[in-house]
């Protein structure tokens, strides 16, 4: 015989596995939208050698943070192994944010230099600021529904930002293409309020019998322009130049003053 034979007994120790263990799948919690109370998921977990699922409360117990406010890895849940499987594992997960709603009346709005200009809003959200990309002499909106008042912005094209950012609901923004013309005419009410005007026809057409369209500088009026009231322009020392001749309407006043000339093509 080439062999001997032993005979006696040993002890076989069984560990518990790590419930961290690589060979445990703990399924990926996806983003949870925030409820304002505690969220509680509930990930499926998989043992890869015994290619069984765990049972919760025989296998493993779950327990949570406090999963309310709205974050990135804001929200937790603690996997802890029971019977066959020993330690905690901490899984994070992300609470989303409510979507927040910003309804401009237009995106796109044109005003006179020196005038005004409002765009009504609606908004849907927490964010208690409103936000505005411009120095601009803007006026906010307050609340959730309100206009902004836009003026004191310079000629030409200004894409204006309105922002607001919010606290568990998320940021959200919307924008306002603002076109700015010259102001070349100025009609004074009796009250002292201004209005601004880019063409002599915009001017006429707002005016009053017995108002004065002041002109600010010098200006050539391409399209035809037709005097249907009782008005006084006052050159103010500017020159205007028309490429049509100008109409006046059929007992319609109308009366020059100041320095400067009104030049027609017909001389």
């Amino acid at each position: 015989q080439n062999y001997i034979e032993v005979t006696g007994s040993a002890e076989v120790v069984i560990t518990r596995k790590p419930i961290d263990d690589a060979t445990i799948n703990i399924e990926y919690i996806a983003p949870q939208m925030y409820t304002g109370e505690q969220i509680t998921p509930k990930p499926v977990i998989f043992d890869t050698v015994t290619n069984k699922e765990l049972v919760e409360n025989r296998d493993f117990e779950f327990s949570w943070g406090e999963n309310i406010e709205a974050g990135v890895d804001a929200g937790t849940v603690t996997v802890k192994g029971l019977e066959n499987y020993d330690g905690e594992k901490i899984i994070l997960f992300t609470i989303m944010k409510l979507t927040a709603k910003l309804e401009l009346e237009t995106n796109k709005v044109t005003v006179v230099e020196g005038n005004s200009v409002d765009v009504a809003y609606t908004y849907e959200g927490d964010g208690t600021t409103m936000n505005l990309s411009s120095d601009t002499n803007i006026a906010k909106g307050q609340g959730r529904t309100d206009r902004i008042i836009i003026t004191g912005v310079s000629e030409g094209v200004t894409d204006l930002e309105v922002i607001f950012l919010g606290n568990l609901y998320t940021d959200v923004k919307d924008s306002i293409e603002v076109t700015v013309l010259k102001a070349n005419y100025s009609i004074t009410k009796g009250d002292e309020t201004t209005t601004y005007y880019n063409t002599l026809q915009d001017a006429i057409d707002d005016a009053e019998n017995g108002d004065v369209i002041k002109v600010l500088d010098d200006v050539t009026e391409e399209d035809k322009v037709i005097i249907d009231k009782d008005v006084t322009i006052d050159l103010n020392g500017n020159d205007i130049t028309v490429e049509e001749p100008i109409t006046i309407a059929p007992g319609s006043d109308v009366t020059i003053i100041g320095d400067g000339k009104i030049e027609t093509p017909d001389g």
